[in-house]
């Protein structure tokens, strides 16, 4: 039981970490082409599209 959840916890560590990473690599810059959307991340970690 202990092993699955060694296993368990390090899987979910991980996982948060592939999301951290993902969360900034998706703010994109506004040197960006104009067709793609910007968005900007908030302190909660949200994302929010930005208006053009």
């Amino acid at each position: 039981m202990n092993k699955d959840y060694q296993a368990l916890q390090e899987d979910y560590q991980t996982f948060i970490s592939i999301m951290e990473r993902a969360r900034k690599m998706v703010v994109l810059d506004e040197d960006s082409s104009l067709s793609s959307p910007t968005f900007k991340m908030e302190k909660n970690g949200n994302l929010q599209q930005i208006a053009k």
